[in-house]
């Protein structure tokens, strides 16, 4: 599977339902077999969560959050201030956020999470699509197979016919200009 025909899927418009249930999917099929989903609009902070056993005395709780909000900090600040409201003890938070998460906010997230006494577990879109184009039968039960895509695509309406004649003249100038001239640079 194209992991850039993954990435292109995951940027389109997902109903926030269907998204949540495609991660929580993932999960169960890449480390968390035992998870169990909570969530709805009120989730309390935790949208699934999964108990391991390790011993008879040893249970370790990890607690998951998916998200799409682009401020991710301020996510993870609210998740949990919202799971300590609920006292809703944990030992890990996996929080699985739609975007790339830049490095610096990676290490504020987990700096914040060290200094409150659990561990985090930051994934981000690099991991959807890995684990998608992995699991390529998850990836087809949300959003078809190579070819219905396709068949999608080239069901479509030729956007140059949509654009008024100027534009269509331009963008055919400005392809056969490259085309006779592809070391220029364009600004």
């Amino acid at each position: 599977m194209s992991l850039d025909l993954v990435r292109m899927r995951l940027l389109q418009p997902i109903d926030w339902g269907v998204f949540e249930s495609l991660v929580c999917e993932v999960l169960l099929n890449d480390d968390l077999p035992a998870l169990r989903k909570l969530g709805g609009v009120a989730d309390d902070g935790a949208y699934a969560v999964q108990e391991s056993f390790f011993d008879s005395e040893t249970i370790e709780t990890t607690v998951v959050q998916v998200t799409s909000e682009v401020s991710q900090s301020a996510k993870f600040n609210r998740t949990v201030d919202r799971l300590k409201e609920t006292k809703t003890e944990f030992d890990r938070l996996v929080v699985v956020f739609r975007q790339p998460v830049e490095s610096k906010v990676r290490k504020l997230i987990q700096a914040s999470a060290k200094q409150a006494g659990f561990t985090v577990d930051i994934r981000d879109e690099s991991y959807l699509v890995a684990q998608l184009a992995k699991h390529k039968t998850v990836f087809q039960r949300y959003f078809g197979t190579t070819g219905d895509q396709l068949k999608a695509l080239l069901d479509e309406g030729d956007p140059l016919e949509l654009a008024s004649e100027d534009t269509q003249r331009a963008v055919l100038a400005s392809i056969g200009t490259y085309v006779c001239s592809p070391a220029r640079q364009f600004v």
